[in-house]
């Protein structure tokens, strides 16, 4: 369970944030009446579900790897197709 850790945390926080978006929805009345305009504003749920997905892929790679930009980076210069490198 702990290699899928950081997964589940964002998962149930991506969650949680859906709950309270129907609950303000259901709240402010988009499903009785106003629901003609529940479809323009239900599209600005995207801009906090990007966000939680965007943290949780920095977070992702932060702690798995190591804050690489790549989880099989290199190092150009011992590259075998570098030709800046050396050849003795």
């Amino acid at each position: 369970m702990k290699k899928y850790a950081i997964e589940i945390k964002w998962g149930v926080i991506f969650a949680i944030m859906g709950l309270v978006w129907m609950f303000i929805e259901r709240s402010v009345g988009l499903h009785d009446d106003l629901i003609a305009h529940h479809a323009t504003y239900t599209n600005l749920i995207a801009i906090p579900a990007i966000a939680i997905y965007v943290f949780a892929l920095l977070e992702k790679r932060n702690i798995n790897y190591l804050g690489s930009h790549h989880p099989h980076s290199f190092d150009p210069v011992d590259h075998p197709f570098n030709h800046y490198a050396p050849i003795f």
